[in-house]
């Protein structure tokens, strides 16, 4: 009986996964402007973009195979920024060797500001996997994912003015869908701590601060340099919020690199990597939808991997999350397009 339920289950979330993919299919063919239409060599770079979003998405579930196995929060953060950053940096200097037009291009005070702005990725990872540890994987990704229209209010904050209806509708469509994914309406908040909720929150607002920080700062270094420098500053922060003492243990190292090196390549090195490809040919209005596929990635991860249970009405409330995230940015293009013909 137990067999045929997940079975039951998997079939039922890789047929909402389709869903999923076919809604990001049709907003791809609304939304992708005319030059990128003319041009096919750019669909390698959307599925860099994709790429880097799905390594986000199944993070979650490596963390919680980690904590089931034994492992602590400072080990699993420390072991993904340390080998992610050591990575990082051996791309950097291979890629020096290889490309003799290829230089350092950041100094003293660019490290210090890009370092400074890994504090949030480090204090984020931390939260996020203390949230993964309190609560099931698949709502973990959805708090976090309260990031979106958390980003919204902020940017209205900084330009000191009130959400556009668009903004104010896209935040109700995001709220909505969030209650539906949460499955409150059918008890699933029996799975949630209060503790959980309010790192998963916190997660949020620290990523959303790390999103508006980032892409002010330092933006003329090398996307890979840039990584690598954000993440030694997460590095430093978690080593001392987290001393490694057990480094020296090789009974403790030897069975971590099990999670430590797919959750770095997931979480540090593929998506900025990817990303850093892919989102100056695709644009940040396009990445911001393709990357939302975070979100269905994660949830079908933990409930095939994890055996999490979901519902349809979680799987609906994740399409309606998708589309109060892409629906500013389908507006925008109907507007331009309407515009466009009365202003030749």
């Amino acid at each position: 009986m137990l067999k045929e339920y997940l079975l039951g289950e998997q079939k039922f979330s890789f047929l909402w996964a389709h869903m999923c993919a076919l809604f990001f299919i049709e907003l791809f063919k609304k939304l992708g402007d005319e030059k990128m239409k003319k041009n096919e060599s750019t669909t390698k770079y959307i599925i860099f973009v994709l790429l880097g979003a799905v390594s986000y998405g199944v993070l979650s579930t490596f963390v919680k195979l980690a904590y089931d196995d034994g492992f602590t929060l400072g080990q699993i953060v420390f072991s993904q920024a340390g080998i992610g950053c050591l990575v990082l940096w051996l791309l950097v200097f291979l890629k020096k060797l290889t490309n003799k037009g290829y230089r350092i291009n950041f100094n003293k005070n660019d490290s210090v500001k890009l370092m400074l702005t890994g504090i949030p990725i480090g204090f984020t990872s931390i939260i996020y996997y203390k949230t993964v540890q309190e609560i099931p994987a698949s709502m973990a990704i959805l708090l976090l994912f309260q990031f979106t229209w958390m980003g919204n209010l902020v940017e209205c904050m900084m330009e000191k003015r009130l959400p556009s209806k668009t903004q104010v509708m896209s935040i109700a469509l995001l709220l909505i869908g969030t209650a539906f994914s949460s499955n409150v309406f059918n008890g699933g908040l029996s799975d949630l701590t209060f503790l959980g909720i309010i790192y998963g929150l916190l997660a949020a607002c620290s990523y959303t601060a790390f999103t508006f920080v980032s892409g002010k700062v330092a933006l003329s270094v090398d996307p890979i340099q840039r990584s690598a420098l954000m993440l030694t500053g997460a590095l430093i922060f978690i080593v001392i919020l987290f001393p490694p003492t057990f480094i020296g243990d090789l009974k403790i190292v030897l069975p971590l690199l099990k999670y430590g090196v797919p959750i770095a390549f997931f979480g540090t090195v593929i998506p900025p990597l990817f990303f850093s490809i892919g989102v100056p040919v695709v644009g940040v209005g396009l990445t911001s939808i393709l990357a939302s596929i975070e979100l269905p990635v994660a949830t079908l991860a933990s409930t095939t991997i994890l055996h999490e249970r979901s519902s349809m009405i979680q799987w609906i409330g994740i399409l309606i999350i998708l589309f109060g995230i892409t629906f500013p940015e389908y507006i925008q293009k109907k507007f331009k397009h309407h515009v466009r013909p009365s202003s030749s």
